[in-house]
């Protein structure tokens, strides 16, 4: 069976981040850092995190490299390990 699971990019920074929203501060962080979805099927972009300059203005987007999954169907579903695998290789 395959599953279609939900993600978005890893707040840099925020070690114990996950994809629900832990608190109010959290979900402004989540707001601050992570672009909307464009594809109208997800709330967040799956591949990208908001980008800033010193001044703290926004400069634009970068890809981001960890996640975080929506757990609230699903702990673990044979693609996210899959894909956890395939990213692990791919960085060693």
């Amino acid at each position: 069976m395959y599953h279609n699971f939900t993600y978005r990019c890893k707040l840099p920074g925020y070690s114990n981040d996950t994809f629900a929203n832990q608190s109010a501060v959290h979900g402004h962080l989540v707001d601050m850092w992570i672009p909307p979805s464009s594809d109208g099927r997800h709330q967040y972009d799956q591949c990208n995190i908001f980008t800033y300059e010193e001044s703290g203005n926004r400069s634009g987007t970068a890809k981001c490299s960890e996640w975080v999954y929506d757990e609230s169907v699903y702990l673990k579903t044979f693609s996210t390990m899959v894909f956890f695998i395939l990213l692990i290789s791919s960085n060693e």
